[in-house]
């Protein structure tokens, strides 16, 4: 009965944050207070929805997206979330979206409420103390500002933070850590390693960038809680604490292979890759916004929100300066999470900026305020022991229980008048809205062919409800390649690393996105090579090439004169050295008669213009043509290291034609050429997690038994 009653109380807490919306669960959506624009539609609603869509008409799931960025690998993406198991909710269930979505977010605060609450217990905290950990954690305003912008994944991942945290044996009395443990105590910390790594693997999996806080906070806890005294004792602490730190991390690298294996091999390929230290350390946390600990900011802004909420601070000061029942490592641990996490939260506000970017990898994780997560990590934590240490010096339980009853009570009012100003309720129908009578017009075209909007003025949910592709797009993982033939196809130029794709730099509202681009011109000819049929706009552009077609109240849609189909041959082959070069190339070819290819010895001119290309079959991840040769057959499909091909059954190569598309050269003759993405990674990551969750459950039964 006590697991029952404890279970509600986590689910009410769950329900409560999104209290504005649980009436209508199905039909709203949490949305940014100031904003028309949410990431939980924008990316995870489009992902979520292709990935059905292709499930029902294939009975595969999706290895690669072909409705944004003219194709782009899918399974690969951590965004994508397909290895993450709450996320199969979404994917393999008729649930409506808006609910799976919702219930997602409801069922993942109420985890992150009980994984708190467990810790403190761990901990020895009293039951409504511990509560008051929980609450204070999973009714962040940080986090729920971060739901609120649509950050699904992070909220995921927040839940798992707790569970990362490895139970250390202390006595209950002493609450001292041992260097010399018994044999269940041994036991204890073995099966806690094993947990605690399984913890920070799934945490991988639902979101990299906080599992990247998650395993500090872990591998930390383990060095300074995990030391003895003594120089003979130190050793042995030490080799014990090494023992369970690589125990954590191979078991959370195991369990995680399905998302971090294949992320790694596309990461490199990517405009990420990269990404300037001045880039990576875009949105650091001004020191002027620390004073939210004492002002809550109720934007909505996430990426500058600190407010903890007033109860919290006074309660975690308490605790901090006060409590006996926290041990001198557990404090001194929980004092430099704080004060390291500001530090790396503001980023480069402070000189430790400069060396932290040095280290490898750095450059990969942006947004530096997001550290900040760590601190209302600790902060949550030393609220239980201050109302721990309030409670003690109270004599009588009922008073105790009064005081505690009081502070949960005032602690909820200010949490939640926070964090509902944090987001707003918006319904579907409204989240669908822009763009809408432009994508019903272009829905009705017949063909295959590409959209590109220099406005985003079909934002890719809304094109993906209407099966549409896009050659523009929002993604913080794009092609290196693909942005190269993007920034002359779009006329923008080079720009620096941009999540959107054509970029916006210098905006400052969502409605500056819709002129933001309003004097370039576009490039045709380059954006008919992607099959970019259509240009939707929400200003006029005057060119030759471009023909009005569509009007209505909010966009103009232009029919491209210059597209190419989806599969062409060309005669006159040019060898190119670098894909700098073959971008140069293209400003003056004419590119439905040749190609630039890189990796050919020699160019090829043919004595022939009778090649064509005929569609045979055309699947997301496979795609069937027969072609006549002569000549090289140019997909305007863009490249990347998992697609293979064969010619006639027997393996040839694909080249990089044109800077981004593939090519595939084409003898004398009629042939077939099939094309198939088969990222080896992917398989073997999950494979790995699969054999990895197995052993590590076995493991756990088996340590439960000899205990």
């Amino acid at each position: 009965m006590r697991a029952i009653a404890l279970t509600l109380c986590f689910l009410l807490i769950g329900l409560l944050i999104l209290a504005p919306i649980a009436p209508r669960l199905g039909d709203t959506l949490p949305y940014p207070a100031n904003s028309t624009v949410s990431d939980l539609t924008l990316t995870h609603w489009s992902a979520f929805e292709y990935a059905r869509t292709q499930l029902a008409a294939t009975g595969q799931v999706p290895l690669w997206r072909t409705s944004i960025l003219s194709g782009t690998p899918f399974a690969e993406n951590p965004l994508a979330g397909l290895f993450y198991p709450p996320h199969w909710l979404a994917l393999f269930t008729s649930i409506p979206l808006a609910a799976a979505l919702n219930i997602l977010l409801w069922l993942h605060f109420s985890l992150a409420a009980a994984a708190m609450y467990a810790l403190m217990r761990r901990w020895q905290v009293r039951p409504l103390a511990a509560f008051v950990s929980a609450i204070a954690y999973a009714a962040a305003p940080k986090i729920v500002a971060h739901m609120g912008l649509g950050h699904l994944t992070l909220v995921e991942a927040w839940a798992w933070v707790p569970l990362v945290i490895t139970p250390h044996p202390w006595s209950r009395q002493q609450h001292a850590a041992s260097s010399t443990l018994s044999r269940d105590q041994k036991h204890v910390a073995g099966e806690g390693s094993v947990v605690s790594g399984v913890a920070l693997g799934v945490c991988v999996l639902a979101d990299a960038r906080m599992a990247i806080y998650a395993g500090a906070l872990a591998i930390s806890y383990l060095i300074v809680i995990g030391a003895g005294r003594g120089a003979k004792r130190d050793r042995r602490a030490w080799l014990s604490t090494l023992g369970r730190v690589l125990i954590v991390l191979v078991v959370a690298a195991t369990v995680s292979a399905a998302a971090w294996l294949p992320t790694l091999s596309l990461t490199g390929s990517t405009s990420r890759a990269t990404l300037s230290p001045d880039e990576a350390g875009v949105l650091s946390l001004d020191p002027v916004y620390l004073l939210g600990l004492l002002i809550a900011d109720r934007s909505g802004a996430a990426e500058r929100t600190t407010h903890v909420g007033l109860i919290v601070l006074t309660l975690a000061v308490i605790g901090l300066l006060r409590a006996r029942s926290i041990p001198v490592r557990l404090r001194a641990w929980l004092i430099g999470v704080i004060v390291i996490g500001a530090l790396v939260a503001l980023g480069t506000h402070t000189p430790l900026y400069g060396l932290l970017s040095q280290l490898p990898g750095a450059s990969l994780l942006r947004v530096p305020a997001r550290a900040w997560f760590v601190v209302v990590f600790a902060f949550a934590v030393l609220a239980g022991f201050g109302l721990q240490t309030v409670l003690t010096s109270i004599k009588r339980p009922a008073a105790q229980r009064g005081v505690a009853w009081i502070a949960l009570g005032l602690i909820v009012i200010e949490l939640m008048s926070v964090d509902w100003a944090a987001y707003r309720v918006e319904t579907v129908e409204t989240a669908f809205a822009k763009g809408r009578a432009a994508a019903e017009w272009l829905k009705q075209q017949p063909g295959d062919f590409r959209v590109y909007s220099p406005s985003l003025s079909i934002p890719q949910h809304v094109a993906q409800q209407f099966d549409l592709q896009l050659a523009d797009g929002v993604d913080p993982l794009q092609l290196a390649r693909y942005v190269l033939l993007m920034q002359q196809a779009t006329g923008v130029g080079a720009w620096g690393y941009s999540v959107t794709l054509p970029p916006f730099a210098g905006i400052t509202t969502d409605a500056d996105i819709g002129t933001a681009l309003k004097d370039i011109q576009p490039n045709a000819s380059l954006l008919g090579l992607l099959n970019v049929k259509y240009i939707v706009a929400d200003f006029p552009i005057e060119s030759a090439d471009l023909i009005e077609r569509f009007r209505s109240r909010e966009t103009i849609v232009y029919e491209n004169q210059r597209v190419l189909p989806r599969a062409f041959m060309v005669d006159r082959i040019q060898v190119g050295k670098s894909a700098e070069e073959a971008a140069e190339w293209l400003e003056s070819a004419a590119l439905d008669e040749a190609a630039i290819v890189e990796g050919l010895p020699y160019p090829i001119e043919l004595p022939t213009t009778s090649s064509e290309a005929r569609v045979i079959d055309w699947q997301t991840d496979r795609i069937k043509i027969e072609a006549d040769g002569p000549g090289l057959l140019v997909l305007s499909e863009v490249i990347a290291p998992d697609w293979t091909a064969m010619l006639d059954g027997e393996p040839t190569t694909i080249f990089p034609a044109d800077v981004t598309l593939r090519g595939v050269v084409v003898p004398w003759g009629v042939h077939t050429i099939e094309l198939a993405y088969q990222p080896r990674r992917v398989y073997a990551g999950a494979i790995i997690s699969v054999l990895g969750l197995i052993a590590c459950t076995g493991v756990v039964l088996i340590e439960q038994r000899r205990a």
